[in-house]
């Protein structure tokens, strides 16, 4: 039932095209599904069919991995309404597990402290959840001996808090992406929707989750099946996806001529030399991220301008593009380069969020003096509704005035700016400067309305009592965005885990949302360069590609083992009780495939871009 094709993505899509052109052949009307890791890969291969193989693409369907497990879902129960995929729920739900049965959590108590630890810990509890381990049958192996029993102080406890999670979650009703899968594997076999395709096209993964693993292997044994896996056999830096090939897919198969190999191998080989005949590279230093992304922006230029590519045959890449997203929307917009792009930048680098932090720190702070100064500083501040009419805000003399009467934080020290009403005051190097009462009487005016307004916050309530008393606020005392209203809107969703919180938990809870929330640097798919992380641009063609931040520990990333769950324990998981959970250090060998896929992907000529300092100039 399973056909499988090895070789290059190069290869890879060109086969693909063949298959879909040999199907359409024998029944032009016939439905075929291809399922892909990520929707830029699914664009890439209805670009490559479409235009550059001119096929009929009538009848073929196109779905990611989870994608298609809620079509199969949904075609037996129905449409699914509550599937949630926030993370930060999960984070938050784990830390109620936590606090709720404190003589389960054992030395995990200490995460449920702040919402980071919490967040560290339920990055643990993702890898069991997609390995699909029974908490129960770790118990069990611990105490018949099976495993070290030196582990007990830390997997016990975790285990423990692991089956309370899970319990929680279906208490609640919740669905995650992972439930979904594994309900979708029970029910392939009556699906009619599946049974609708010709045959069913798996591309582009060389690695999956176990939840993910069990539904393809059911999907494969039985319904018509071809997969198309990035491997070439002898080739090193393919072994983080050659381990996972021969231990989960080569066995699926029984005749070797159900596999079918497809080699255009890059040499790496001195003799050969790095890069095939024809193929051009350099190599270019830069002095701080900013550097980098001006060369890339000028030489981008000279290519469309001088040789003639396109902007889309060009692409930029990272291994993280975190460091890279505000520096490439800035510079890019200034040299007028399109771009498509799935980058995002942290929405607590603009002024509305900055606002409401300063907000929300008064509410813990009691005014503390450097916090008010802030925010009536702040463009976003509604400090102008405060002050007499015809009176502008100055926070400068405020600032100056603060400092002079001591004030540090409480109602009480803010009455002390009453003293300087019609008093001079000597400004350094200048002459003495008489102080207005109208000058100071909106900042007064603004303290004591945000003392009353405050005091009248209640301890206790529900998020979404909590959410209109805040979005309230705001908008009384700053200018606030669509986006960053949505944000704080999307808390309610919490009401799940408890209905009702305390001030100080919201508070926090907001905070570690606007921490997270991020905003997209491109908002239209449009023929530009396109800018993605390593990650998201397996898979996709290049005729010039320029990878930047090539660094030491940046890429190849540097990778930190799991502090609760170590790798020795995650080996005996799978080799001894067939979990399929993988060692963090294995990343390294993935950083390898990684850069060779990059390179594999550029046509034409690559350009390989480092720092040689910092911005500071510093090493």
């Amino acid at each position: 039932m399973l056909s499988i094709y090895l070789g290059n993505f190069t290869d890879l899509i060109e086969a693909l095209g063949e298959k879909i052109r040999s199907l359409k052949k024998e029944d032009p009307f016939s439905s075929i599904v291809i399922v892909v890791p990520s929707r830029h890969i699914r664009s890439e291969i209805k670009r490559y069919l479409a235009l550059e193989k001119d096929l009929n693409l009538l009848g073929v369907h196109f779905h990611l991995f989870y994608t298609l497990a809620l079509k199969i879902v949904e075609e037996r129960h129905g449409i699914i309404e509550n599937i949630i995929g926030d993370r930060d729920f999960f984070i938050l739900l784990l830390r109620h597990v936590i606090r709720n049965h404190p003589e389960d959590a054992g030395m995990l108590d200490k995460f449920a402290e702040t919402l980071r630890g919490c967040e560290a810990l339920f990055a643990t509890i993702e890898d069991l959840v997609d390995a699909k381990v029974d908490p129960e049958s770790i118990i069990e192996a611990m105490e018949e001996g099976v495993l070290e029993h030196e582990w007990s102080e830390r997997l016990i406890p975790l285990m423990r808090i692991y089956k309370r999670y899970l319990e929680s979650k279906t208490e609640r009703d919740i669905w995650d992406y992972p439930c979904l899968t594994s309900m979708a594997e029970d029910i392939i076999e009556d699906s009619s929707f599946l049974r609708n395709f010709k045959e069913i096209i798996y591309y582009g993964f060389y690695d999956l989750t176990q939840v993910q693993l069990d539904l393809f292997h059911r999907i494969a044994t039985t319904y018509r099946t071809s997969l198309y896996f990035p491997l070439v056999e002898d080739e090193e830096a393919f072994s983080f996806a050659r381990r996972f090939y021969e231990s989960y897919i080569e066995g699926l198969v029984h005749k070797d001529d159900e596999i079918v190999r497809l080699y255009r191998k890059i040499s790496f080989s001195p003799e050969s030399g790095l890069f095939p005949q024809g193929y051009k590279c350099r190599l270019i230093s830069a002095s701080g991220a900013g550097d980098e992304v001006s060369i890339v922006a000028k030489e981008i230029l000279r290519l469309v301008e001088t040789e003639g590519y396109s902007f889309a045959d060009i692409g930029v890449v990272a291994r993280s593009l975190d460091d890279y997203s505000t520096l490439i929307k800035r510079i890019f917009r200034k040299h007028h380069i399109p771009f498509v792009s799935d980058a995002s930048e942290p929405v607590n680098i603009y002024p509305y969020v900055k606002g409401i932090y300063l907000f929300l720190s008064l509410i813990n702070s009691d005014l503390r003096r450097e916090d008010i100064i802030d925010l009536v500083s702040s463009h976003v501040c509604k400090i102008k509704k405060f002050c007499p009419e015809n009176v502008n805000p100055r926070p400068d003399l405020w600032d100056l005035l603060t400092r002079s009467a001591g004030i540090t934080r409480g109602i009480e020290e803010w009455q002390r700016l009453k003293q300087y009403e019609d008093k001079e005051i000597f400004i350094s190097g200048e002459e003495p400067y008489k102080v207005q009462k109208k000058e100071i009487e909106g900042l007064i005016q603004f303290v004591n309305s945000l003392r009353e307004d405050i005091d009248t916050l209640p301890e206790h309530d529900t998020w979404h009592g909590y959410i209109c008393r805040f979005l309230e606020l705001i908008d009384k005392y700053l200018e606030i965005d669509e986006w960053t209203r949505d944000i704080i809107s999307s808390i309610k969703l919490y009401e799940s885990i408890r209905c009702d919180t305390s001030l100080a938990e919201f508070i926090e809870a907001l905070m570690f949302r606007l921490d997270n929330a991020r905003i997209p640097v491109a908002e239209k798919e449009i023929p530009g360069v396109r800018v993605f992380n390593v990650m998201s641009a397996r898979g996709l063609m290049f005729k010039v590609l320029f990878i930047i931040g090539l660094n030491e520990k940046v890429f190849p990333r540097y990778i930190r083992e799991d502090p609760i769950l170590k790798d020795e324990m995650r080996r005996r998981f799978e080799n001894t009780l067939g979990y399929k959970i993988g060692e963090k250090l294995a990343g390294y060998e993935e950083e390898k495939l990684l850069f060779y896929l990059m390179l594999d992907a550029a046509e034409d000529r690559v350009y390989l871009i480092y720092q040689r300092t910092d911005e500071e100039g510093d090493m």
